[in-house]
């Protein structure tokens, strides 16, 4: 049965310097230290297995990054126990920080 869960961290940029980033297949890739990002603006872009929704909120040092994964298939656990912090949170904190 699918589930869902909640992740947050704050990163150290703007919404909108995350918001380019992430919607950009390039900017993607850099911030995630990933070489396979492909991106859409689209809303309601179709995803294989599961739907994120990612909010963008201003705070004091930054940008606070909260991601609802919904619809993940069950098992599919990793990105739940760490996987959204280290292949988003770490290599986006350490992409920002660099920027400024």
């Amino acid at each position: 049965m699918p589930f869902a869960f909640s992740v947050a961290d704050v990163i150290p940029a703007t919404p909108r310097a995350i918001y380019d980033a992430w919607l950009d297949s390039e900017g993607h890739a850099a911030m995630t230290g990933s070489r396979r990002a492909k991106c859409s603006t689209g809303k309601g872009a179709k995803h294989e297995d599961s739907e994120i929704e990612v909010l963008l909120e201003p705070v004091a040092r930054g940008t606070k990054v909260t991601v609802n994964h919904t619809n993940v298939p069950d098992g599919h656990t990793s990105y739940r126990d760490g996987g959204w912090q280290k292949s988003y949170f770490e290599p986006m904190k350490r992409y920002f920080s660099s920027k400024r």
